[in-house]
């Protein structure tokens, strides 16, 4: 199966232990996609607002740590409500935390682009239930071409 260059994943989180395990997990899932890592939240909404008119920088998926110093996640996710209508095709976006407080998962659920909640450590497993739930496994494989 070969890689469609449209998607990729941006990794917004402040510790880069997590970040690294994050993306070894991302490597060895069954999509191995390219990987956009911020380690700041406010260079990430910069990131997207700059290229919010080009499809091919931006993420197919997001996946957001949502306690980091300066801007947080809840931060962030305030700023992205305000830029996502630019953007040509919405990233999915994913919360990433160590968090198993109720209400972080209650509180992700205000934000209705918010698709999804996941616990840390990011697993492959993890990452490839991740692809099917955001339905990115057909997407991928349409999008091969060579």
């Amino acid at each position: 199966m070969k890689q469609a260059t449209t998607l990729k994943v941006m990794l917004i989180d402040d510790d880069p232990i997590s970040n690294f395990l994050s993306s070894m997990a991302i490597k060895k899932s069954m999509m191995d996609l390219p990987i956009i890592e911020f380690q700041e939240s406010e260079h990430a909404l910069d990131y997207l607002f700059d290229n919010r008119t080009q499809h091919d920088k931006l993420p197919s998926i997001i996946l957001l740590d949502l306690n980091m110093p300066g801007m947080d996640g809840w931060q962030f996710l305030e700023g992205y409500k305000q830029i996502k209508h630019h953007f040509p095709t919405e990233p999915r976006l994913v919360i990433l935390t160590t968090s198993e407080y109720i209400e972080d998962y209650e509180k992700s659920k205000q934000y209705h682009f918010v698709n999804s909640y996941l616990i840390k450590p990011i697993t492959v497993d993890k990452m490839n239930t991740l692809y099917s739930q955001l339905n990115l496994i057909h997407t991928y494989e349409k999008g091969s071409t060579d």
